[in-house]
């Protein structure tokens, strides 16, 4: 169910993948049916259908650098990100891009509490830090 990304070639994508890769490791950039499922939006009512919103791949950073990464590699083959976290933002559309074959940008291995500020009662943390 998979598409690719809007006005995007099948070589332009390969590459840009293998440049995702290089960015995150192999691990990290996900592009099999199974791995995808958790990026769609199961309350969709246009689910299985050839215009439901779905992704082209995710994509896993660890850290500010390779989010750079990312962001350098779609920009050069023109592909959109749809950035998300550990959220579960059920009431506008979960995980699931808002354009098709969009890359998923998932935050969620940026997990660190960066600073802790005990005067102020405030802390900075990476965007998949949860209260869970």
């Amino acid at each position: 169910m998979a598409a690719l990304p809007p006005g995007v070639s099948a070589g332009s994508f390969d590459k840009a993948l293998r440049e995702f890769e290089a960015a995150v490791g192999k691990d990290w950039v996900l592009t099999g049916e199974e791995d995808l499922n958790p990026y769609r939006d199961h309350f969709s009512t246009l689910k299985d259908q050839p215009d439901e919103l779905v992704a082209s791949a995710a994509v896993c950073p660890a850290s500010v650098e390779q989010v750079q990464a990312v962001v350098r590699t779609a920009n050069r083959h023109r592909i959109p990100l749809y950035a998300i976290s550990t959220g579960k933002n059920f009431a506008y559309g979960g995980p699931a891009p808002n354009l098709r074959g969009s890359v998923t940008v998932d935050l969620k291995r940026m997990n660190r509490i960066l600073e802790v500020d005990e005067r102020r009662h405030c802390a900075v943390v990476g965007p998949g830090v949860s209260y869970m």
